[in-house]
This record gives C-alpha cells, sequence and structure tokens, in this order.
C-alpha cells in the first residue's frame, strides 16, 4: 500500500512579503503577494489562489509568480522533488540565489525548507535541504481501524410499555471517518525527535494545526496529489491522539476522529 500524507496550511498576516533573488549579476527585491488569513499549501498541485473552503492556494505557484518577476528570470519552474523537496528551476543559464538571509528579505524561508541564510548555488537549479512547513509523512500507509467515510443518521427512538413506537429522524451528518497511522517512528510523533532534514515534519506540528479547527488535505498516497486526489477534513475532537503503539512501546501510533468538509 501507499505511504499517506496529511497536509495541513500555512496562514499569513501580512499580504506582502519581500524576496530578494539573485541571477546571474543581477540582484532583485521580489515581491510574494498572499492574502492574509487564507489557507495556502505546499503541495505542488497547481490550484490557483481562491478563498473556496477558507483557501486553496498552490504555495509552489504563488512562490513561482514570485520568481518569475525578476527581470532576467526566463523561464521559471517552482516544483516539488519526488523527496519533497522544493525546487526551482530557470531557463537563465545564469546562477539563481535567494538571499534568505538578506536584511531586506522579510518571506520565511523555512516554510520552502530552506535555512534563514543566503543560498550558494552555483547554476540554474536551486533545491532546499530540508522538508517544509505543513507536511506530515508518517513513512506508513492508514492502518486499520478505519472506518472508511460513514454518514451518521441523527434521530431517535422511543417504545412504550405495550410496544409502540415512534421515530424520529433529523437526517444524516456529513462524513465521518475513523482511521489510525501506527507504528510510527519517533522522528514522525515528536518535536523533540524531529530529523534536521523535517524540523516541521512531526505529528506534533500538523496537530497544532488541525487543533485549532483548521482543515486538513488526506491523501491515501502522497504521491498523487492533485485538486481531486484527497479528502478535505477536520478533526472532530480535540483529545490528544498521539500515544504510544499498542503493540510496541518504542513506536507510536495516531487515533483520528474526523469528518469532511
Amino acid at each position: 500500500m501507499a505511504d499517506a500524507l496529511i497536509a495541513h496550511p500555512i496562514v499569513f498576516t501580512a499580504s506582502s512579503y519581500v524576496l530578494r533573488v539573485t541571477i546571474g549579476t543581477t540582484t532583485e527585491n521580489l515581491t510574494f503577494s498572499v492574502t492574509p488569513g487564507r489557507y495556502y499549501w505546499l503541495t505542488g498541485d497547481g490550484q490557483s489562489d481562491t478563498a473556496t473552503n477558507g483557501g486553496t492556494g498552490d504555495l509552489l505557484g504563488v512562490l513561482q509568480t514570485c520568481i518569475a518577476s525578476h527581470s532576467d528570470v526566463g523561464a521559471i519552474t517552482v516544483s516539488m522533488t519526488s523527496g519533497f523537496r522544493v525546487q526551482v528551476v530557470t531557463a537563465s543559464i545564469a546562477t539563481i540565489n535567494i538571499l534568505w538571509g538578506n536584511t531586506a528579505t522579510t518571506l520565511d524561508a523555512t516554510i520552502f525548507g530552506w535555512a534563514q541564510s543566503n543560498t550558494t548555488g552555483t547554476g540554474a537549479t536551486l533545491t532546499a535541504p530540508n522538508l517544509g512547513r505543513g507536511l506530515w509523512r508518517p513513512n506508513h500507509p492508514i492502518s486499520e481501524p478505519d472506518t472508511r467515510r460513514r454518514r451518521v443518521h441523527l434521530g431517535g427512538i422511543a417504545e412504550s410499555l405495550s410496544g409502540l413506537h415512534r421515530v424520529s429522524n433529523f437526517g444524516s451528518s456529513v462524513r465521518q471517518r475513523e482511521l489510525a497511522f501506527r507504528l510510527l517512528q519517533r522522528s514522525k510523533a515528536l518535536d523533540e525527535y524531529a530529523s534536521a532534514s523535517e524540523p516541521y515534519g512531526t505529528w506534533e506540528q500538523a496537530w497544532e494545526s488541525m487543533r485549532l479547527g483548521r482543515p486538513v488535505r488526506l491523501y491515501a498516497d502522497e504521491t498523487s496529489r492533485t485538486s481531486s486526489s484527497y479528502s478535505l477534513v477536520r478533526t472532530r475532537s480535540l483529545a490528544d491522539p498521539l500515544a504510544r503503539d499498542p503493540s510496541t512501546p518504542l513506536r507510536w501510533a495516531v487515533d483520528l476522529q474526523v469528518a469532511d468538509l
């Protein structure tokens, strides 16, 4: 079975940020434009920046638009590698570097998997060394128990001593699901054990977003990230779903209760 992925949204507080970029010998301050409070996703699915369901914008597309405004860029592509690293490729034969550490840059580099310091690339391709924010890769498929997406019928039934009964049917709820992730390594579960290359790739980071009521995207296959390959869900409980795995205390487990949006 394919490994699953949970993407949680990135939210900005300002409408624009500065990104200082050098291509060849030309250095410019570029504008990274977003909508404050809207949800953005580091998934590379190409969705446009709309307000649907709180926000659908693909952050790689926003970054591509930003860098494409450079006067010497030529054709520009920002994508996700198979290892989930952000990669910038320019058709210009000149070297490209992002000056994340420059005082003019106000955009958070860690969102895209870089440190807040200037890159030192030597060619037209620039690849982030780390996993960016907003992605939880458990390196496992969805485990049992999994109830699948089911509707819950709302109502009640009353019965008299004589056997007569009455039923009240209020309709059906949105689809709900209980699912689990088992045998998780501690580096995928806890911030204190996060790997150096995935500093924001733990369950605790994803839960910080979910517990605020924000939606997450649940992908059954992490390699298939399109506008239609995920379920948009929210948590139905604020109880911490992370615990030691029942089969071995050396691993961790997440038991989620979610509902469709």
